[in-house]
């Protein structure tokens, strides 16, 4: 019997939620995706599948802030 697929928003929220909590611990520069695979517990494999590199990582969390920000000033 096969194993039932992970939810791939679950999966995608969790390597986004790491990927903060580490940026903020450490910086930017000490993230890798080796060491955001560790922290997750998740492989490095899948981690590319969401995200083909670091930088597509930072654009993709630079965007979510981006957003949470206007969302905020057009609440006001």
């Amino acid at each position: 019997m096969a194993r039932p697929k992970p939810d791939a928003q679950k999966v995608h929220k969790l390597i986004l939620d790491k990927a903060i909590e580490l940026i903020q611990k450490e910086g930017y520069p000490q993230l890798t995706m080796r060491r955001l695979a560790n922290d997750s517990a998740i492989s490095v494999g899948k981690i590319y599948q969401f995200f083909p590199s670091k930088d597509a990582l930072f654009l993709e969390l630079e965007i979510f802030f981006f957003l949470g920000r206007k969302a905020v000033m057009t609440i006001k």
